[in-house]
Parts: structure tokens; C-alpha cells; sequence
């Protein structure tokens, strides 16, 4: 009888006027900030802050108009979705409609943005987020309410997940070979590891002409990081000694960090619809695209962390601890920020798993690691050995400094603006749920700490990529706040605003939209990836020049040396020798090589000193120019050098 009075209520005031101010509080957004730029791709560095990049005020006479728009489309919303969870839920249409616009509720959130204004407030990317995660959520509760059937769509779960796997790792391979092509990739750091290795095959171990001499004199990459993991590249590298090799290996590094992320949260939740809908959140969260982009600097040892950490946590939850040892030993083996997470992920075996020797002991072996790698190993090949990077030496000299500005600094940075919207963007994409799996989230916290507290705000910036090694740590604690959420009836009536009643599969179909909608939102205003609002189609596109450019190539053998410009050089560091000249201030050191490349089209080029080192070349008796078409200019040496040259310089 209850359920029959409930059915029989004549349809409230309230439903209606709550989508009515969730549609102007809307249509305010769209009309103030529906213009910005969002732009991370082509942000300066030194903007890193984002204050400034929403656009002018727009003019008050369009405010109706969007408010008008945002009342009609929402309004039409409702009545459609509210007479379809009429049907679908068996109820009548006053109740489908009272449910309906229950689901608009995470827009009132939205009030923030004339209460900003009416104070005075700058507008800030925070409003972006809002936004997403509130049209997440409604979207969310909307599926949630009109019960899809699954079980239909279940078989094809797995060519689903498959293909999504491969068509990522095939979009950006195509991103990064495209860039390399057009002379849109840059010699550093991508072309770096390539030379590494070609020079590593070549009997010179891991050396470079173009490491940092103040942190590497001896030339030897593992004299500024020690990642012996590069062992592991050279059998590839021996048989595919190419470029493109490396530019290809990064995205099934990335890519690949899906399967073990789908399997962990299949087996954290134990249900297979969240465990695809994280596995995609991650394919297409923001963080993910610009760590293969990375504003191009191409492939870094960085890339392997995702798919190293998320195989950790994976074999932490499937208690398979030989295989775990193994990933946090190749996560060590990587970069020294991966030994802070194998510190960390200790803490977290203490705390989830209660095996108190495994824990201390993995906290153990990554400090040991690090201090061992860092004082010891980089030193001995010709390295500072140093434990505090140039990038965090404003935090003291001496360890007595480092521990009275540590804590001071590190609140500073906790609540520094760009230091959180560069957190928001590897939390938002998967609808804020790693806070609610906290122990997981801080096997991340050194690294995280690490990051913010650098003096170089490129370190903290979504654009460049540092934040590879965060991102499985956020999957893996929304792997497990959704745990949480689903475990807790409570929990489950709070986040689905009592829509599900005490229903966890029907709060399942809401987590698992609201985190792949909230990714595909963010990759859509901030990725890097095709059909995000600024991805850079023109980057990508077959360049005329390119043909140009494999007129040079043959030119120039393979066992001569060469100097070139920064995008010219990542396509010689295959040669015997490679030096790089990009910008002004750098040692001209081109008279000790067989080949001198200038691009004047380089968009690293300092072009006054470009211009100084082709007049120098074509005055020197000793250079002969080749070729000058479509911005290159090539120079070789003579056979038998005159004697009359002008000295070297630097």
C-alpha cells in the first residue's frame, strides 16, 4: 500500500526547479567559461599556473541566450530520462520524473561560480573540474536508473578491452612516428636513449656527447641516472637499431599498463564492469597522453613505470610475491623516483596486507636502492652524486638545512595553485575515487612530494610527462575506493543520493560511467590524443619537408660524425659521432665533425646564432656547402683540410 501512495503523489514542485537552476547555474558556465583555452599543449611552462587562459568576459547580452539554451536541452533531457526510468524501473511518470531530476542534483555545485565572481575571485581551471565531475555523476546516475543489462554485452567485454588496448598503443606509435617524421620531435630526451644505445652496441657504454657536463662529465648516461633497466632495451635495440624503435616500444609500454590495471581491479572489486571502465579511464586519462607526448621529447624510461607499478600492485592483490619482488626490482631499476614507490609500496603491503616482514623489507630495499645508486654507483660513472637534485637544491646544502625547509616548504607547496590543479588533473579522471582508497594512493606520496617540491615548475606540469609514475598509483587506489564504496550500504546511498537503495550492483553501473565519463571529459579539454578540443592535427599531418629531409639522411653515412640542430639530430643518432648546437652559449664544436646540419626552420633554433655559424662555415676553407633547400643547410668537410682555417672555437 505505502509503494501504491507513493506511486499516486502528484509530481512535487521541487523536480522541476531543480533542474531549472541546474540548468542556469549551466548555461552561467558555458556563457563565462564555455570559451577558454584549456590549452596544456601549447601552454608556456612559465604559465604553468593556468591563471588567464579562460579568455576574455564574454558580453552580458549572450548570458540569456545560454541560459535559455542550457533550460531547453536540459528540461528535454529530463522529461526523456524520466519517462524512461518510468519504464524501465516500473514506476509512474510522476516518480520517474522525481528521480530523474535527482540526478541533476551534482550540478548545484555549480552555485561556486557566480558566488567566484560576485567576489571578485579569477577564474581557475577548478571550474573546469566541477563541471566534469558533476555532468560524471549525472550521467552516471542517469545509467544507473535506467538498469542496462550487461550480461548482453558481457561476452564482448573482452574483444572490447582488446581492441581498445591496441588501437591506443596504435594511436600514439602514429603520434610519436608522425612527429618524428615532421621534425616535430626533438633530440632530447628521445633521441638521448637512442644514441645511448646505438653507442652502448658500439662498445662506448651508454654514452652521449650532449649529456649535461656540471651533473655527467664522463658523457656516461649512468653517471646522471643509474637505470641498468636499459640492459633490458639493448636486445631489442641490436636487432630494430632505429629511432623508431624506441618511439614504438613507448606506447606498448603505456598501453600494455591496461591489462594488469583491468585484472587488479577485476580482482579488488571482483566485478568485471568496473574493472573495464578503469582500465579505459586510464587509457584516456589526460596524464596518460601527454606522458607519450610529452610536449614532444619522445621516449623516456619513465614510460614503464605505469605498466611496471600497476604489475606490483596486481601481484601484491593476487599474493603472488615472487612476481611482485620482481617489478618492484625492475621499478628500481628504472629511475631513482621508482625506488620512492617501492618505498612507499611497503607502507601500503604494512597497512592492507599485515605482512610486516615483506613490508619493511620492500621499504628497505628501495631506500638501500636509492642511497646506494645515488652515492655510490652514479659517482663511479663519472656522475655528482649528489642525494639532492639541482631541481630541489633551494630545500638546503646540508642535511640540517634540508630538514628545518622540508616541512615549511612542503605545506607551501600543498597548497600552491598550480601544484593542485596539477594533482586535480591526475585525480579527475577518475572521478576523485582514488581518495577514497587513501593506503593505496600513498604509495605515490614520496614521488608526489618529489615532483611539487621542485624548483622547476616543468617538473609539475602535466605537459612534460614527470607524472608517469603516479598514474597506476591513482587506477590502483580507485580500484580500491570502489571497493570501499560498494563493501558500505552506507556508502552506497550516499554516493547514489539514495537512488539505488541498498542495490550494489546498480552502484557498480554508477561508479563505472562516472569514472569512464570523467576521463573522456578531461581527454576531450585537456588531452593530447585526436578529437580533444586542441589536439595539434597540423603536427601530425605528412610535411613536404620530410621528403627533403631523407635527402639529407642519404647524404651523410652512417660512420661519420655530425653536429646538427636540436629536431635535425634525433635522426642521426645512429652516426659515429653526434654533437648538438641548439641554442646560443652552446660549444661550437661542429670542427670536430665530418658533417655540419642546420635547420633554420627549428623551432628550438636561436636563429641569430644559426646564422653566425653558417656565415663562419661557409667562410672556413675547410667546410664545403652541399646542399641548401627548404630551410637545411648541410656542410661537409673537406677531404684534405687547407691548414688556412680560422681556429677552433669552444
Amino acid at each position: 500500500m505505502a509503494d501504491k501512495d507513493r506511486r499516486d503523489r502528484p509530481l512535487k514542485w521541487y523536480p522541476p526547479l531543480l533542474v531549472l537552476q541546474s540548468a542556469l547555474l549551466v548555461g552561467y558556465w558555458f556563457w563565462r567559461y564555455g570559451e577558454g583555452g584549456y590549452d596544456l599543449y601549447n601552454s608556456l611552462v612559465g604559465l604553468n599556473e593556468y591563471r588567464g587562459v579562460l579568455g576574455p568576459v564574454p558580453r552580458d547580452i549572450f548570458l540569456p541566450l545560454y541560459m535559455l539554451a542550457a533550460v531547453v536541452l536540459m528540461m528535454v533531457e529530463w522529461l526523456v530520462v524520466g519517462h524512461l526510468i518510468s519504464l524501465r524501473g516500473k514506476v509512474d511518470t510522476g516518480e520517474g520524473l522525481r528521480q530523474g531530476s535527482l540526478t541533476f542534483l551534482p550540478f548545484v555545485t555549480l552555485i561556486y561560480f557566480p558566488l567566484a565572481v560576485a567576489l571578485g575571485l579569477a577564474p581557475t581551471l577548478i571550474s573546469v573540474f566541477l563541471l566534469v565531475l558533476a555532468t560524471s555523476f549525472c550521467l552516471g546516475l542517469q545509467v544507473m536508473l535506467l538498469r542496462p543489462n550487461f550480461d548482453l554485452l558481457r561476452k564482448g567485454f573482452g574483444i572490447a578491452f582488446i581492441v581498445a588496448v591496441v588501437g591506443m598503443a596504435v594511436v600514439f606509435a602514429w603520434m610519436n612516428l608522425a612527429a618524428y617524421r615532421n621534425l616535430r620531435l626533438g633530440y632530447t630526451d628521445s633521441g638521448i636513449f637512442a644514441e645511448i644505445l646505438t653507442n652502448t652496441l658500439r662498445g662506448r657504454f651508454f654514452h652521449s656527447n650532449s649529456l649535461d657536463p656540471n651533473n655527467a662529465p664522463s658523457g656516461c648516461y649512468f653517471g646522471l641516472h643509474f637505470s641498468p633497466i636499459l640492459f633490458l632495451l639493448l636486445p631489442v635495440y641490436a636487432l630494430l637499431p632505429h629511432h623508431e624503435t624506441l618511439l614504438i616500444l613507448q606506447p606498448l609500454f603505456l598501453a600494455g599498463a591496461a591489462v594488469p590495471i583491468y585484472f587488479l581491479a577485476r580482482k579488488v572489486t571482483g566485478k568485471q564492469s568496473p574493472a573495464f571502465a578503469l582500465a579505459l579511464a586510464y587509457l584516456l586519462c589526460v596524464p596518460l597522453s601527454h606522458v607519450n607526448w610529452g610536449n614532444s621529447y619522445g621516449f623516456h624510461l619513465w614510460s614503464l613505470f605505469p605498466l611496471l607499478i600497476a604489475c606490483q600492485f596486481y601481484f601484491l592483490a593476487s599474493r603472488r610475491w615472487v612476481l611482485f619482488g620482481l617489478f618492484a626490482l625492475l621499478t628500481m631499476m628504472t629511475k631513482e623516483i621508482g625506488c620512492l614507490i617501492v618505498v612507499m609500496m611497503g607502507v601500503f603491503i604494512l597497512i592492507r596486507h599485515k605482512k610486516w616482514k615483506l613490508g619493511i623489507g620492500t621499504s628497505l630495499a628501495g631506500l638501500v636502492w636509492l642511497l646506494v645508486a645515488i652515492m655510490l654507483l652514479v659517482p663511479a660513472f663519472g656522475g655528482g652524486g649528489k642525494i639532492i637534485s639541482r631541481y630541489h637544491s633551494h630545500l638546503g646544502s646540508n642535511p640540517f638545512e634540508i630538514a628545518v625547509n622540508l616541512m615549511p616548504m612542503t605545506l607551501k607547496a600543498l597548497v600552491d595553485y598550480p601544484r593542485i590543479i596539477y594533482l586535480l588533473h591526475i585525480l579527475v579522471p577518475f572521478a576523485l575515487l582514488s581518495l577514497f582508497g587513501l593506503p593505496a594512493l600513498l604509495v605515490g606520496g614520496l614521488a608526489f612530494l618529489g615532483i611539487i617540491l621542485a624548483g622547476d615548475v616543468s617538473k609539475y606540469s602535466i605537459a612534460l610527462g614527470h607524472q608517469a609514475a603516479l598514474i597506476p598509483v591513482a587506477v590502483a587506489a580507485a580500484a580500491y575506493g570502489m571497493k570501499r564504496l560498494l563493501s558500505s550500504p552506507r556508502w552506497r546511498s550516499i554516493v547514489t543520493l539514495s537512488l539505488a537503495g541498498d542495490n550494489e550492483p546498480g552502484t557498480a553501473v554508477f561508479l563505472s560511467m562516472a569514472v569512464l565519463i570523467s576521463s573522456l571529459l578531461s581527454s576531450y579539454l585537456f588531452g593530447v590524443l585526436p578529437g580533444s578540443r586542441h589536439f595539434p592535427m597540423q603536427k601530425f599531418m605528412p610535411a613536404a619537408r620530410a621528403h627533403v629531409l631523407d635527402e639529407v639522411k642519404k647524404m651523410v653515412p652512417r660512420q661519420d660524425s655530425v653536429a646538427t640542430t636540436h629536431r635535425l639530430a634525433a635522426h642521426f643518432t645512429g652516426q659515429k659521432d653526434l654533437h648538438f648546437f641548439p641554442w646560443k652559449g652552446a660549444p661550437r664544436n661542429y670542427r670536430l665533425t665530418d658533417w655540419v646540419l642546420i635547420d633554420f626552420q627549428d623551432d628550438w633554433a636561436d636563429m641569430e646564432e644559426f646564422q653566425a655559424i653558417a656565415e663562419e662555415l661557409r667562410q672556413d676553407p675547410d667546410y664545403e656547402a652541399l646542399f641548401e633547400r627548404e630551410g637545411f643547410l648541410v656542410f661537409r668537410k673537406r677531404e684534405e683540410p687547407s691548414g688556412d682555417h680560422p681556429e677552433a672555437r669552444g
